[in-house]
Order: structure tokens, then sequence, then C-alpha cells
């Protein structure tokens, strides 16, 4: 049984989520309104300005709501994401115990299996690889033209 925990999303990732799509639309607004005055040969930073605060008066619930959202979001990433993660600890090191478990008992019946299987697992257990390179005063195991020896 594999156990699978996904993580929450950073409070910075959740941030940019909830709060870029509003700075990008304002922010053209501001933009096309400033180069449309710009354009016509006034000066914009008056329409501007008061663009910019009809709109904060008419997003400020909804940037309170959102601010709100965050924090919340942040309180919790920081509970459960120390729980999340000391979970997915805890499910490796599960992973871990079963995997061994399971190559072991693998182990035991090839040992106890029939002779085919027999001669030959603990033949390959002796084999170690080695690279070419290595001296042969480092390499362990069998080397090329060494006798086979079976019971």
């Amino acid at each position: 049984m594999t156990i699978t925990t996904k993580w929450m999303a950073h409070p910075k990732d959740s941030a940019a989520q909830l709060f870029l799509p509003s700075l990008i639309a304002v922010g053209a607004l501001v933009a096309l309104a400033a180069s449309l005055y710009g354009l016509g040969g006034e000066n914009p930073v008056g329409p501007v300005t008061l663009f910019l605060s009809d709109t904060w008066d008419a997003l400020s619930p909804l940037a309170l709501f959102l601010v709100t959202v965050w924090v919340f979001h942040l309180i919790f990433y920081l509970l459960v994401g120390s729980f999340t993660k000391d979970l997915s600890i805890v499910a490796r090191a599960a992973r871990r115990l079963g995997s061994a478990f399971w190559r072991r008992f693998l182990a035991a019946w090839a040992a106890a299996a029939p002779t085919p299987v027999h001669y030959l697992t603990p033949s390959l257990s002796l084999v170690r690889l080695f690279r070419r390179g290595l001296p042969t005063w480092l390499s362990t195991g069998w080397l090329p033209g060494d006798s086979v020896q079976l019971e």
C-alpha cells in the first residue's frame, strides 16, 4: 500500500493566485486610462488618481475577503503542512520496511527453492561488479578467469 500526500500550496503561491489577477486588471486599466488621457493632451494624473480611488472604494470589501482567505490558508498551511510532512516521513519509513520484508522473504524463498535456483543464487551473490580500470587489488569477488566450483 502506497500512501501519497498532496502538499498544500505555499502561501506565496496562493497569494499570487488570489491577488495577481485583480492587480493585473487594475494595472492594465490604469495604463489604458493614462495613455488615453496622455494622447488627448491632458494631464493624466487627476483622472487616473480618481479612477484608482473609485476602484479601491469598490474593491475594498473583496480585497478584505481575499486577505482573510489568504490568512486562513496561511494558518492551515502552518498547522496542516507540518502534519502532512510528518505523514509523508512515516509513509516513506513504512514503504522501506515493507520492501525490506519482501526482499528478505524472496531471498529466503530462493534459498529454499529447488536445485536450479538454489545453485544460481549463491554464485551470483558472490559476483561483485567492478570497473575495468579498477586495479586488481581493489576489485572484490570473482575476476575473469576464476574457476567455479559448485558443491
